[in-house]
């Protein structure tokens, strides 16, 4: 997984623990934070474990994308990114891999 001053893993246990059990989110992970920082360079990425308590297996990961671009040209960016790669790769995950502005 890349590892660098762009990325903060919060729960890492549990979020090395799905990795391990999914070991193709792993790879979607890893490229498609290259992905963003290609249409977000300034991109910062928080990569969280969440549960939804209401699902026995519901649980995935959430890859935050913080940036000083405007909240227009974020959302613009972000769009960027869905059309032109995510809305490609989405099926890998397996609705694991949440990707989304945060505020963080």
């Amino acid at each position: 997984m890349v590892l660098d001053d762009r990325l903060v893993i919060s729960d890492k246990a549990e979020v090395d623990r799905l990795l391990d059990k999914e070991p193709g989110l792993a790879v979607l992970v890893d490229e498609a934070i290259a992905q963003l920082i290609n249409f977000i360079p300034d991109a910062h990425l928080r990569l969280e474990f969440l549960t939804d308590p209401d699902y026995e297996d519901g649980e995935q990961l959430f890859l935050g994308v913080s940036t000083r671009l405007q909240d227009d040209q974020a959302l613009e960016a972000l769009h960027r990114f869905d059309q032109e790669w995510w809305v490609n790769h989405v099926h890998r995950a397996h609705g694991l891999l949440c990707i989304d502005l945060s505020n963080e």
